[in-house]
């Protein structure tokens, strides 16, 4: 650091070094003898600082390595700059990746694509990955890609009374088809199989059911071929009943029976998974209360609450009122919420 013919005191004297009164120790309390003090100016974030360094002999004790400060947690480091490699060259092993196909994925490659740039400046694998990416777009651009502005919520009206509308539909679970009728009123879901699906199987089970539990004045269904059929208008005919159809390739217009179906169907794909008994699953379903503050499907159907395993205590009978207005406020809040990342569409002009 200094000549090796320049004394202390000439350190001093040309202001290279300057006189402490710092008394410095290493770890034990061994006093460390020192030369001097220097002070070097700079600037840190547009600001000037001064930082004084202290010069001790050489011969004197140790003083406290990186590997000891960090045992007794008095230095602790919190990110190491690591050797990294200068270039990718073919020598360098390759690891096999499988095709991407998740648009969250496609997001990271293209970070990581610049990441490579700045890290190896390797123009032509740059090049490949963006080939590509590209070409990986385009065979997911129809699967990923997102429909149109979400709309506002258009609520129907609640009914009056329990099994004045329902809603019809077919699923399929575990390799079998069965056929839903659920109340709009009171959620209520019945499910009965099916042994095929033409349009006699399906109208002699809805005639089966509406025998069971009463004549509705309106059937909501899609467009599906059992519900369209003659032998089903017939029945309508006979029964009284009307028959609406929601509008073809627009699910969210059947949009209450397609989340029966969902709730009945998760409901029977763990029954079989746990082997639990499915009919005892759906009477749970059906006696557990819509909300808090609400009875359950089973009570606003048939006025009574249902016996299951777990126990009950017999309730008088509800007040039909009382439960359209916590319906309306149940239907009001879900099309606030809703609404919250909707907006309106004007209607399209012909052209």
């Amino acid at each position: 650091m200094f000549p090796e013919n320049m004394t202390e005191e000439d350190r001093v004297r040309k202001g290279i070094l300057t006189p402490s009164d710092v008394v410095l120790t290493a770890y034990g309390g061994t006093r460390i003898p020192q030369l001097g003090k220097t002070t070097i100016k700079g600037t840190h974030k547009g600001k000037s600082i001064e930082c004084t360094f202290y010069v001790t002999r050489t011969e004197g004790p140790a003083i406290l390595g990186l590997d000891t400060c960090r045992r007794l947690n008095i230095v602790s480091v919190n990110a190491e700059v690591k050797a990294a490699p200068s270039r990718i060259n073919s020598d360098m092993p390759i690891k096999d990746r499988p095709p991407i196909t998740n648009k969250k994925e496609m997001e990271g490659l293209s970070r990581k694509v610049h990441h490579i740039v700045n890290v190896t400046a390797n123009k032509s694998m740059y090049k490949d990955i963006e080939k590509y990416k590209t070409s990986q777009q385009k065979k997911d651009i129809e699967k990923y890609k997102t429909s149109q502005q979400k709309e506002e919520m258009l609520s129907g009206d609640i009914p009056r009374r329990p099994w004045q509308t329902i809603g019809v539909d077919l699923f399929t679970e575990g390799q079998e088809w069965y056929l839903i009728m659920a109340c709009y009123y009171s959620k209520f879901p019945i499910v009965r199989k099916v042994k095929d699906l033409t349009a006699k199987t399906i109208t002699t089970v809805a005639r089966g059911l509406l025998a069971e539990q009463g004549i509705p004045e309106q059937i909501i269904c899609d467009n599906g071929t059992q519900f369209t059929s003659q032998e089903f208008k017939k029945l309508a005919d006979k029964y009284g009943f009307n028959i609406k159809t929601s509008s073809p390739h627009c699910p969210k217009g059947h949009g209450f029976i397609e989340r029966q179906v969902q709730t009945v169907k998760r409901t029977l794909v763990k029954c079989r998974k746990t082997r639990e008994d499915p009919h005892l699953a759906l009477m749970s379903l059906r006696a557990t209360p819509l909300r808090a503050n609400m009875k359950s499907p089973a009570e606003l159907l048939n006025g009574r609450k249902y016996k299951t395993t777990l126990p009950t205590k017999i309730q008088p009978p509800i007040d039909q009122k009382e439960t359209r207005a916590k319906l309306a406020a149940t239907q009001e809040r879900a099309q606030r919420h809703h609404n919250k990342h909707a907006q309106y569409l004007p209607e399209m002009l012909g052209g």
